[in-house]
């Protein structure tokens, strides 16, 4: 949650109302298994590396799930660009012109978005996987006329960004580490 937080850099002035957003984030950490300060004894939280399941004891299918719908809440906005499930809006478009070098290279976008967002390399096989959730086997240049028409009523790009960054979001490689 923190992760995802920090990679689309939401603050507290991002949101419409502060209190409500705050305690859908803490009920929707309680919803992944994390209750907010209420730590499972008086040692507090076990370390996250620790013997002998080390990073997957958190592991259940509704802990899991619960992160991928959390990912899925954050990144969804209505089709007339208004909030998500938790009070505000991640402006994909706006992100990818920030943040990716040439985000009309369909190749570069995923790229750079998959070294910034995930913690190891990843092989050719799940690289190609994410392209093909961007841009299905279509060739580059369907992307890159796509993205000259960003900004058009009816554009296909924020739906395929969202596709792609929730792909990315909810891949073992993001959620294992």
């Amino acid at each position: 949650m923190m992760g995802a937080r920090v990679l689309f850099n939401i603050n507290q002035t991002s949101f419409t109302n502060a209190d409500e957003t705050c305690r859908m984030f803490i009920e929707s950490l309680s919803d992944m298994g994390m209750n907010f300060y209420e730590p499972f004894d008086v040692s507090g939280y076990d370390a996250y590396h620790q013997e002998p399941m080390f990073n997957r004891a958190w592991i259940s299918t509704n802990r899991l799930t619960n992160r991928y719908k959390f990912i899925e809440d954050l990144l969804r906005t209505d089709m007339m660009g208004g909030n998500n499930a938790f009070g505000f809006s991640i402006n994909l478009i706006q992100y990818c012109e920030r943040t990716i070098s040439d985000p009309s290279n369909p190749n570069i976008l995923v790229d750079e978005f998959v070294n910034i967002a995930l913690p190891q390399t990843i092989t050719t096989e799940r690289r190609n996987y994410f392209k093909f959730v961007l841009n299905a086997d279509l060739p580059d240049m369907n992307w890159t006329v796509e993205w000259s028409r960003r900004n058009n009523p009816g554009s296909a790009v924020p739906m395929q960004l969202q596709k792609f960054f929730n792909a990315v979001l909810q891949s073992p490689e993001y959620q294992l580490f």
